[in-house]
C-alpha cells in the first residue's frame, strides 16, 4: 500500500534501512558498553526507577493518539519504554514497543485514503475538508497537530529510529507485511512535503523537513527514488549548514531558535553519518571556489558554542531574550550534549554540569518522572539524550566577559559567571529573517538574575512587543524607529569594566543572507528588511561590573515632517518605579509601527501612561525601582532641553501549553522620557545603579569638556571620555590606567 506514489508501481525492491546493520542512529552495537554506564549516573538511575513506577500505575506504554505534537511530550513514553528495554534486554518491553507502532499503522490505514484524495484536490484547485488554511499550497496532511510539516518531519525521524531500535533488539517482533507499510508510511513524507510551497525554506522548519526527507530516502523500495532523494537531502544540509553566520548563530534572529536549528542539524548528521561514512557531517568547511554556493560554515561544536555564548550568568545560566524567543534556564538539548561528547570542550562542560540536574520548565510531560534538563523531555524525540550522554569529565568557567558576535549583532559584558554578577548586553546588528524584533539600541540589564532592563515579552505579549517601543531605545515623533544594521563603533576591556559605542548606521547583512531569500523565511512572523536610517542613534555603553552601568546617549536628525518633533526614549524593567501609582489616570498616546506581519494591517499601537514629572537639564533626576527585595536607581541627566518624564505598566496573563513562559503570566514597568519642541537634537546620560552602599545611590561625576564632549567619572575608579560628536570613546581605570578602543 502507498498513497501517494503519483507514477507507475517502482519495481519491487528493497529500502536502504532493511539493508543496515541496526542500530545505525541511536547508539552502534560497539557502544553499548559505553552508553550503559550512564545506568551508573545518579539523574539516568533516578529517571529509570520512576519510569518503571510511572509504567507501573498506568497499566505500561499507552497506544498513541493522533494528532500528537512532539512538544506536548507525546513521544515520553514509548521513547522512555524504548530506554527501559534497551537497558533491561527486555522482550516484553519491545513487544510493547511494537504494538504502539502497530496502532500507528492502523491510524496511517484509516487516513491514507483521505490524504490520496486532498493530494489530487489540490491541482485541481479544490480546497480539502481538512484543510485549515485557504492556501493550498501550503496545505500539508500530518500525523501532527497543525498540519505542519516540519513538525511532521521530526515525527518521520523519529519513527524511523524506534523502527531501527526494534530491528536491532526484536527483529521479528514486525510481520513482513507491517514493516513495509510502516516503510511506506515513511517514503510517502517526501511525496506530501514536495508538494508544500515552503518546501525551500531556509529556516529551521526546512531542517527539520529534510529530516523527513532523509527518514523517506532511506525507506523508500525504490532505488532510483531513493538515491535522488539521498542526494537531495545532503545538498539541502549543507545549503541549511551554509545559513549560519560566522560567528555561529542562525540567521532567525534568536537563540530559542537557534536551539531548534541545531537540533535539526544534530538529528540530520547523527542519521546520515551512518549512510554517508565518507563525508564530515560535523566539521566546518571553508569556501568552495567550485561551488560558489556553498560559501563556508561553522562546525558543529562551534554551533553549540554560539548558543551558550550568549548566557546571561546569575543563580542560573539564561537565555538572551532577544527576537521570539524565551528568557529561560539554558537549554540542555541532546544537540548540546552531542557537542561535548565530540569535542570535550571544558567550557561546555562546566555548562552540562551546572544544567543538567535542573528542572525543565520549557517543556509539559505526561510522563511522572523528574522533567531534569539532561532527559529531553517534552522535545521532539525525548531521551534522544541517554544515547549520546557521557560524563563530564573536565568543567572549566568560562573566560570570556566582553563577548562581540557580530553577525548576531549584539554585545554581551559580564562582571563573571557567579550568582550574583551583573550582565550588560546591547544589540547592533541585523534583526533577523524570522524570528527578530527592531530592537537597534537595545540595552538589557541583569543583576544577580534580576531584570532591571528588560526585552519584556520576547515570545508571546500585548500587540507591537515585537517594535523598538517595547525595547529600550528611542522612538521618533510617535513612531517606532526604522529598523536599520548598526555597528559596534568602539569597545574598551579593562579590569572592572567594559565600555562600548553603539552606532545605528554603517553596518551590513551577513554575507550568506543572501543565499535565500528573507523574505521567504518571514512567511506571516516578522518583514526585518533594514532601511537607510533617517535619523542618527549612538549610544555609549560603561558597565562597572556589580555596581553601575552608565548610558550617554546622541540622537539627532536633520529635519522632522511631524508639527510637534518630539524624541521618546523607553526603558523596561521587571522593577516598578516609585513614581508608578497602582490605578491613577492614564493618559493614551497612538503611537505608528512599521508593518511587520503580512497579515496585520501594521494599525497605531497605543501607549498608556501616568505621572509626569520634569527632568531639568543640567541636574541629576533620581528614580527609584524595587520588586519585594531587589533595587535599582536610576539618574538621568538632559544636556539640551528638558525631559518629560512618565510611567506605565503592561501585564498579560498566563497560557499554558507546551511553551511554560507564560504559565504564570508576566508584567513589566517602563520609563518614557520625552524631549519635545523644536530642537532636532537630544543628549541625555542614564546611569543605573544597584549596589547597597551609600556611593551606589549616588550619580556619576558629570564633567562638560572644552571640546563639547563628555566626561563621566563612575565612583573613584573608572572614567569614560567621550568625544562630542559621539563618534570616539576611550576608558580609563585605577586598575589598569587608560584602555585604548579595540
Amino acid at each position: 500500500m502507498n498513497a501517494f506514489n503519483p507514477g507507475p508501481t517502482p519495481v519491487p525492491s528493497v529500502s536502504r534501512f532493511s539493508q543496515m546493520r541496526h542500530p545505525f542512529v541511536s547508539t552502534t552495537p560497539g557502544q553499548r558498553p559505553e552508553v550503559l554506564r550512564n545506568v551508573d549516573d545518579p539523574l539516568w538511575n533516578r529517571f529509570l526507577g520512576e519510569a518503571e513506577r510511572h509504567f507501573a500505575e498506568v497499566g505500561g506504554l499507552r497506544p498513541p493518539v493522533f494528532p500528537m505534537l512532539c512538544h506536548d511530550g507525546d513521544l515520553d513514553e514509548v521513547m522512555a519504554t524504548v530506554v527501559l528495554a534497551y537497558v533491561r534486554e527486555d522482550r516484553a518491553l519491545w513487544h510493547r514497543v511494537g504494538d504502539w507502532l502497530r496502532a500507528l499503522l492502523a491510524h496511517y490505514r484509516t487516513v491514507a485514503p483521505q490524504w490520496k484524495a486532498n493530494l489530487e484536490m489540490i491541482p485541481r484547485g479544490i480546497k480539502p475538508p481538512t484543510a485549515n488554511q485557504d492556501n493550498l499550497a501550503q496545505f500539508f496532511d500530518s500525523f501532527t497537530r497543525g498540519c505542519n510539516y516540519f513538525t511532521e518531519g521530526g515525527l518521520m525521524i523519529a519513527f524511523l529510529h524506534l523502527y531501527d531500535m526494534l530491528e536491532a533488539h526484536a527483529p521479528d517482533e514486525l510481520a513482513a507485511a507491517e514493516k513495509a507499510l510502516l516503510e511506506d508510511l515513511l517514503a510517502d513524507y517526501a511525496v506530501r512535503y514536495a508538494f508544500n510551497e515552503e518546501a525551500l525554506k531556509y529556516s529551521n522548519r526546512g531542517l527539520w523537513a529534510n529530516n523527513g526527507v532523509l527518514a523517506s530516502a532511506l525507506a523508500t523500495r525504490d532505488p532510483e527514488r531513493a538515491k535522488l532523494l539521498l542526494e537531495q537531502s545532503w545538498r539541502r544540509y549543507r545549503e541549511y549548514r551554509s545559513t549560519f553566520f560566522d560567528d555561529g548563530s542562525q540567521h532567525e534572529g534568536s537563540m530559542g531558535y537557534q536551539v531548534m536549528s541545531v537540533e535539526g542539524i544534530f538529528y540530520y548528521a547523527l542519521t546520515a553519518s551512518q549512510v554517508f561514512p565518507d563525508r564530515d557531517l560535523y566539521g566546518a568547511t571553508e569556501p568552495d571556489e567550485q561551488a560558489s554556493l556553498y560559501l563556508g560554515y561553522p562546525g558543529y561544536v562551534d554551533l553549540a558554542r554560539a548558543y551558550y555564548r550568549t548566557a546571561i550568568p546569575g543563580p542560573y545560566e539564561r537565555n538572551i531574550p532577544r527576537g521570539s524567543s524565551e528568557s529561560v534556564p539554558l537549554d540542555l538539548s541532546s544537540c548540546f550534549l552531542h557537542a561535548y561528547a565530540l569535542s570535550g570542550d571544558p567550557e561546555l562542560g562546566w555548562f552540562i554540569r551546572r544544567r543538567a540536574g535542573e528542572v525543565n520548565r520549557r517543556c509539559l510531560t505526561p510522563m511522572k518522572v523528574t522533567p531534569a534538563m539532561v532527559l529531553g523531555l517534552g522535545l521532539y524525540e525525548p531521551l534522544k539524550s541517554f544515547w549520546v550522554y557521557r560524563p563530564v569529565t573536565e568543567a572549566k568557567v568560562p573566560r570570556r566577559r566582553l563577548d562581540v558576535m557580530a553577525d548576531y549583532g549584539a554585545v554581551f559584558s559580564r562582571s563573571g559567571w557567579d550568582a550574583a554578577a551583573s550582565c550588560v548586553t546591547a544589540r547592533f546588528g541585523y534583526a533577523g529573517t524570522g524570528k527578530g524584533h527592531n530592537d537597534h539600541g537595545h540595552v538589557t540589564l541583569s543583576v544577580a538574575g534580576v531584570d532591571v532592563l528588560v526585552d519584556p515579552f520576547p515570545r508571546i505579549g500585548p500587540k507591537g512587543h515585537d517594535s523598538s517601543l517595547f525595547h529600550n531605545t528611542v522612538a521618533l515623533d510617535n513612531a517606532e524607529a526604522d529598523p536599520v544594521v548598526g555597528t559596534l563603533h568602539a569597545r574598551n576591556e579593562a579590569e572592572g569594566a567594559d565600555a562600548f559605542l553603539v552606532f545605528n548606521s554603517g553596518g551590513v547583512l551577513p554575507k550568506r543572507i543572501f543565499l535565500h531569500d528573507p523574505r521567504e523565511d518571514a512567511n506571516r512572523w516578522f518583514l526585518n528588511q533594514p532601511v537607510t536610517p533617517g535619523h542618527l542613534h549612538r549610544r555609549a555603553v560603561v558597565h562597572a561590573y556589580g555596581h553601575a552601568l552608565v548610558l550617554a546617549d546622541l540622537v539627532e536628525r536633520p529635519a522632522s515632517s511631524s508639527a510637534h518633533p518630539r524624541i521618546d526614549w523607553f526603558f523596561h524593567s521587571a522593577l516598578a518605579p516609585a513614581d508608578y501609582v497602582e490605578g491613577a489616570p492614564l493618559d493614551r498616546e497612538a503611537y505608528a509601527v512599521r508593518r511587520k506581519n503580512i497579515v496585520d494591517p501594521g494599525a497605531p499601537l497605543e501607549v498608556a501612561t501616568q505621572g509626569k514629572r520634569t527632568a531639568p537639564v543640567g541636574a541629576w533626576t533620581r528614580i527609584e525601582w524595587s520588586k519585594g527585595a531587589a533595587r535599582a536607581v536610576l539618574h538621568l541627566q538632559p544636556l539640551d532641553a528638558p525631559l518629560e518624564l512618565s510611567f506605565g505598566h503592561h501585564r498579560i496573563a498566563g497560557t499554558p501549553g507546551w511553551d511554560q513562559t507564560l504559565k504564570d503570566g508576566e508584567e513589566n514597568w517602563f520609563l518614557r522620557a520625552r524631549q519635545a519642541g523644536p530642537a532636532l537634537r537630544g543628549r541625555v546620560v542614564w546611569a543605573w545603579s544597584w549596589g547597597t552602599a551609600a556611593a551606589d545611590d549616588a550619580p556619576p561625576a558629570l564633567e562638560r569638556l572644552p571640546d563639547g564632549g563628555l566626561k563621566l567619572t563612575i565612583g573613584d575608579g573608572i572614567t569614560g571620555e567621550i568625544d562630542s560628536g559621539f563618534s570616539r570613546l576611550k576608558m580609563t581605570t585605577k586598575a589598569a590606567g587608560p584602555t585604548p578602543p579595540a
